[in-house]
C-alpha cells in the first residue's frame, strides 16, 4: 500500500471548457472557440463567463527560466469577438 514507491494519485478534475470548433475573430483571425462547462473567469477584464458561453485561449509566453512551456488564457467573447465558422451545430465537435 504505503511502500513510498509512487506518489498518492489525484482524482481527475472535471473539465472547464470544451471544444466548439473553427471561429474567426471580428479581425479575420482565425481561432478555436470554447465553450465553458462552468464558472470561468476571463483572464483580461476577470469577468465570470457564464455556463454555454464562447470564448478563445490566448498564448501568455514564458516569463522566465521557471516556466516551462506557454499558458494559455481563457479571453471572453466581449474582450475579443469571435464567430464560429460554418455549420453552427456543436454537437459533432465535442470532445
Amino acid at each position: 500500500m504505503g511502500d513510498g514507491s509512487a506518489p498518492p494519485r489525484r482524482p481527475p478534475s472535471r473539465p472547464h471548457s470544451r471544444r466548439a470548433g473553427p471561429a474567426r475573430h471580428d479581425d479575420g483571425e482565425r481561432t478555436t472557440a470554447y465553450r465553458a462547462l462552468g464558472a470561468l473567469a476571463c483572464a483580461h477584464c476577470a469577468r465570470v463567463m457564464d455556463v454555454g458561453e464562447l470564448f478563445s485561449r490566448h498564448a501568455l509566453m514564458p516569463g522566465g527560466s521557471r516556466t516551462r512551456g506557454v499558458t494559455l488564457l481563457p479571453l471572453c467573447n466581449r474582450c475579443r469577438p469571435l464567430r464560429l465558422e460554418g455549420d453552427e451545430n456543436e454537437e459533432q465537435h465535442e470532445g
